[in-house]
């Protein structure tokens, strides 16, 4: 009997083995966007983009989605935004990635208080996955951090995704003097460059973008007056 409760002890060490051994990664600012920190398993890779509106940074257990991903997003808006308004831009790029998504909960945080969550079930040709996010909001700074799985290895993976969801935090950014500047720059930006800078992060191996935000102001007729510019300079 007790052989058995040992080796059933030693089985359950080695599935939450990777929640077990965690680090906490540290984020520091690199332009615009907020720093943080994160639990994360120390066997994890882990890859980051960065932008002038934010910081795209995926934790893997493998190369492929066959296994498990963590996903942080440090995003920097003008002006503070809704919880309401995070979750329907999390929905769209789900919806724009997945043939089937259905939201399971939504509401605020049992455990930190200025937290919101959501999860969603996610389907792709017969392939079915379980994903959870959490939002932080800071300000103009938002942190988006979404943990997904397979339906099928979600129980395995349940510990390391809740280590990640609570630990997330902002952490090491302090950005009012570059904000400053990079308000005065975008005065000077031209129609093109304009569009440029609502480049919306989407999920890894993914070119579909969600909706450019609806503060995002620009006309069609600057960005023809771009248009026949760029042509002139061509045939001079």
């Amino acid at each position: 009997m007790k052989l058995k409760v040992i080796l059933i002890s030693i089985a359950v060490f080695f599935i939450y083995a990777d929640a077990i051994i965690a680090r906490s990664f540290e984020w520091t600012q690199k332009k615009r966007e907020p720093g943080f920190s994160i639990d994360i398993p120390s066997d994890w890779e882990h890859n980051s983009v960065v932008r002038s509106n934010g910081a795209l940074v995926s934790f893997r257990k493998d190369k492929f989605l066959k296994g498990a991903m963590i996903e942080v997003r440090a995003l920097v808006y003008k002006g503070k935004q809704s919880f309401a308004r995070l979750v329907d831009q999390k929905a769209a790029r789900l919806a724009a990635e997945y043939s089937q998504i259905r939201m399971q909960e939504e509401g605020p945080s049992k455990f930190r208080n200025e937290m919101y969550f959501a999860s969603w079930l996610l389907q792709v040709n017969h392939a079915k996955y379980i994903e959870r996010t959490a939002f932080l909001v800071q300000e103009e700074y938002v942190l988006v951090v979404s943990c997904i799985s397979s339906l099928k290895t979600y129980n395995n993976y349940r510990i390391t995704f809740d280590n990640a969801l609570l630990s997330i935090k902002f952490s090491n950014f302090d950005n009012d003097e570059e904000e400053d500047k990079e308000d005065d720059k975008d005065e000077d930006l031209s129609g093109l460059e304009k569009l440029k800078t609502l480049f919306v992060f989407n999920r890894p191996n993914s070119i579909r973008s969600i909706i450019p935000p609806k503060d995002a102001v620009i006309s069609i007729e600057e960005i023809r007056q771009d248009f026949e510019k760029s042509k002139k300079g061509k045939k001079k």
